[in-house]
């Protein structure tokens, strides 16, 4: 992707009800391409990836202007976000399926669940994530968000053949226990977790989602445990960030304050 096509894009959050569609639609493509997703009935049929927590998030979208005349309103990029203060029982949080999250309940203050993350693959490259973290930190200083999380994974359930990446995140990022969600028994992989002698680090590195690379260079951690989700063929840990973590340089790299 060129320069000049990378300068010319925007990060917002979707402001009408088609732009969350137009997002919903791309996350469909995203993942029905790169995964081997299980979609409902309703979801195939509109080819659109939709679930009960999309109606109490907010859509960070990624637009490139050029497009916007196109059907996808020109969207290339989205995140999605559930704030504490709007989640509703039910459906609650994306996460609590799979993670418990009762280690949060005793910070005051805004927590803000994110997920769903996708680009197109006409776009997918390091700048336009850039675009995707400089919106998320804009969301993060305008509603004085304390803590960050999400699921975030990578293809395959198998516990075994991820045994090394496992390790290597648990020995090196797991979570103060303050604020370190527990993987859920249903859900939950179990695996001997290797010393930290035994980890090969370089080829955990080389492994390691760019998504889950990113969150640890901002000082994020994970929690306690994996999980499989076996409508999206994924391996999950549970990521944590809490914004005091977070350094100036990285603040003012993303958005200049």
């Amino acid at each position: 992707m060129s320069d000049s096509r990378t300068m010319s894009l925007t990060v917002r959050l979707a402001e009408t009800d088609a732009e969350v569609v137009a997002a919903q639609k791309l996350r469909f493509e995203v993942f029905s391409r790169v995964r081997d997703a299980a979609f409902s009935d309703e979801a195939t049929a509109e080819r659109r990836d939709i679930d009960p927590y999309d109606p109490y998030c907010d859509h960070l979208i990624v637009v490139d202007p050029s497009r916007e005349g196109e059907e996808n309103l020109g969207i290339i990029g989205t995140y999605r976000m559930m704030a504490r203060s709007k989640r509703r029982e039910p459906p609650g949080f994306y996460t609590d399926r799979y993670f418990d999250l009762a280690c949060f309940d005793g910070i005051d203050g805004e927590i803000v669940e994110m997920g769903r993350v996708c680009i197109d693959a006409d776009y997918r490259s390091r700048a336009v994530m850039q675009w995707l973290w400089k919106g998320i930190a804009n969301y993060v200083l305008d509603n004085n968000v304390k803590v960050l999380f999400g699921c975030a994974g990578w293809d395959g359930i198998d516990a075994n053949r991820h045994r090394n990446l496992l390790s290597y995140l648990h020995n090196q990022f797991l979570a103060p226990e303050r604020i370190r969600p527990v993987a859920k028994a249903g859900n939950r992989l179990e695996f001997e977790r290797l010393p930290p002698a035994e980890v090969d680090d370089k080829a955990a590195l080389a492994e390691i989602p760019s998504i889950i690379r990113g969150y640890s260079r901002m000082g994020g951690y994970i929690g306690d445990g994996a999980v499989m989700n076996h409508a999206f063929n994924t391996t999950m840990v549970c990521i944590v960030v809490e914004m005091a973590g977070l350094t100036k340089r990285y603040m003012k790299r993303f958005i200049g304050r």
